[in-house]
């Protein structure tokens, strides 16, 4: 078990992470779990929103790429679909 510096006020530091934060708040470890599961929440939603931009906006970039080959390439577009639609795999 590792000890505080000399003239610290609380106990001994219980290892790293959640321990040592309990022991140097003086709270119960109970009462750090519904913070510690409100910032991950907090977090993982940000990165939900990240995604889900990153992903809004690959989509536009080949709704993009799809208009610009509709007008600029219509004879081989038409070539490519009629190949899909006969392909029965």
């Amino acid at each position: 078990m590792l000890q505080r510096e000399a003239g610290a006020q609380r106990g001994p530091v219980i290892g790293q992470g959640i321990g040592r934060v309990c022991v140097e708040s003086g709270r119960d470890e109970h009462q750090l779990r519904p913070e510690a599961l409100e910032r991950t929440a907090e977090a993982l939603e940000m990165a939900g929103d990240e995604s889900a931009v990153v992903v809004a906006g690959t989509m536009w970039l080949i709704q993009r790429w799809h208009r610009s080959n509709c007008v600029h390439h219509p004879e081989e577009l038409a070539r490519l679909m009629s190949l899909a639609r006969s392909d029965h795999h």
